[in-house]
């Protein structure tokens, strides 16, 4: 192989070795969240309308499981009108297990639909979810509106659901916009 043939081909290898670890690279900084000065995450401005439900503490007591807290939090039914009817959500929560080595929360959710996330954390926290984990983490979860120890859900009377069926869901001018509420 002649010295410009090698020279070219050692060229494009190095290159291509370059940008292919170029991609392995953990890139800037510019994506990472803000934190503060002790390495928390900074707080973001909560929506004015509903800065009430965001500063509540939950009022944990005791649920008649061992090991677990319970209480509740209000959410409003409609996060579009926060000033209408609320409703409150289950919550529970198993404490970090390692004295001194808790690091924050972890919100467990079993995937859905309809099912209690509350009654999943409680049956298998223990179990699902490695020593290491539960040592450092609350293990926090909510049951979704409607669903077990959570506020129910108002279903439509059967008039209501044939006028809701009948509304045009692709609407072309404003009148079938406004007539999907």
């Amino acid at each position: 192989m002649d010295s410009r043939r090698l020279l070219r081909t050692t060229a494009v290898a190095l290159a291509s070795a370059g940008l292919i670890l170029s991609g392995c690279s953990g890139g800037s900084d510019a994506a990472a969240p803000r934190t503060t000065a002790q390495g928390q995450p900074a707080p973001s401005a909560a929506p004015e309308a509903l800065k009430e439900f965001y500063a509540q503490k939950p009022k944990w007591r005791d649920c008649g499981v061992e090991g677990f807290q319970c209480a509740t939090l209000r959410v409003p039914l409609d996060y579009a009108k926060p000033d209408g009817e609320e409703i409150e959500l289950a919550v529970s929560r198993a404490r970090a297990t390692g004295p001194g080595k808790r690091i924050g929360s972890l919100l467990v959710n079993p995937g859905g639909p309809g099912g209690s996330a509350v009654g999943y954390l409680q049956a298998y926290a223990g179990i699902g979810y490695p020593a290491p984990v539960r040592a450092r983490y609350d293990m926090v979860a909510v049951d979704p509106r409607g669903v077990a120890r959570s506020e129910a859900v108002e279903c439509l009377t059967g008039p209501q659901m044939d006028a809701y069926t009948q509304v045009d869901q692709t609407p072309d001018d404003a009148a079938e916009t406004d007539a999907l509420g």
